[in-house]
């Protein structure tokens, strides 16, 4: 795990000082929930911008190609480790190392108010009429294995499986390894990810309304309308994990998660999908061309999960 580049990274610091990071995860597949072990966090911005209100954060959780901006106080002189905190361990990817020297001049005091940002709201205010309708798009994401593949995962055998040349065994109840808290932060399911390719294994996004899937589904907006996409992950499927689903060339808000409104929005273009979970989109369909929607994991991309829609000049 690298923090620009580096397994090693240490970033210098002075005592009182009050650093702005901004966080890209960058990794291929791997989500992250990161920390700064010791420091008091504030969440200030996400993918395109600023949030409404800022928050005290102990953590934040973000999946591949999601953005997060925090500010962080670093009150005393000592070493504060960048962590990747999950479930079951925490991974220390770095280090800030704060001098006993006081910083010149300290933002100590501004950091301690939870500031609103009224520009945010202003840029979100004419689409709350919107967050209330219904859904113009429901989307499903699941996946499929060819018959080769489920005999060889053994799908539907109580317990049978076969011997990999390490020693190990694959094949029986593939859903045991469903992430128990819709995440998949280690790889649980490890012959998913080494022995099929794309003739074996389709990543599916599926129109609920059409039956399409990935590149068949082919929507058309206009410049100006809102749209709303509700989009529910399969706990059902084989390979039940999460997915950050991207919208290309548009900006969108997450209105509601399994039902309940979010009281802190931030525009955003990509989302993290959890097993199990339904969010709601409203998308500001404002810029026109030809664009996709897909699953940011490059492995899931490759295999299907991606589609396409367009958004039209109105004339």
């Amino acid at each position: 795990m690298l923090i620009n580049g580096e397994n090693n990274y240490t970033l210098q610091a002075k005592k009182g000082e009050v650093i702005r990071f901004y966080i890209t995860n960058s990794a291929n597949t791997r989500p992250f929930n990161f920390t700064i072990a010791g420091a008091k966090m504030k969440l200030v911005g996400g993918d395109s911008g600023a949030y409404e209100k800022d928050q005290w954060v102990d953590a934040v959780t973000l999946g591949p190609s999601e953005r997060a901006i925090i500010e962080v106080l670093f009150e005393k002189a000592g070493s504060y480790a960048f962590q990747n905190k999950t479930p079951d361990k925490t991974y220390e990817i770095g280090i800030i190392a704060v001098s006993e020297d006081s910083v010149a001049s300290s933002y100590a005091d501004s950091f301690a108010v939870l500031k609103t940002h009224n520009e945010a709201i202003k840029s979100i205010d004419p689409f709350r009429a919107y967050f209330s309708k219904e859904s113009d798009k429901k989307i499903k994401l699941s996946i499929e294995l060819n018959g080769d593949m489920q005999k060889m995962m053994g799908v539907g055998s109580a317990g049978g499986g076969h011997m990999m040349a390490d020693g190990t065994m694959m094949g029986g109840n593939m859903m045991e390894a469903e992430p128990k808290d819709g995440i998949e932060w280690e790889n649980s399911m490890q012959m998913m990810s080494v022995i099929p390719d794309t003739s074996m294994v389709k990543w599916k996004i599926s129109d609920q309304a059409s039956g399409k899937e990935n590149m068949d589904i082919d929507w058309k907006f206009k410049v100006g309308d809102k749209v709303k996409i509700r989009i529910t992950n399969d706990p059902k499927s084989m390979h039940p994990m999460q997915h950050p689903i991207h919208i290309h060339g548009q900006r969108f808000l997450v209105v509601k998660r399994n039902g309940i409104q979010n009281q802190n929005l931030v525009w955003k273009d990509t989302v993290l999908v959890q097993n199990g979970d339904t969010v709601e989109l409203l998308v500001d369909m404002d810029n026109p061309g030809d664009w996709v929607i897909h699953c940011h994991i490059p492995e899931h991309m490759e295999a299907g999960m991606m589609s396409q829609f367009k958004v039209l000049n109105r004339i």
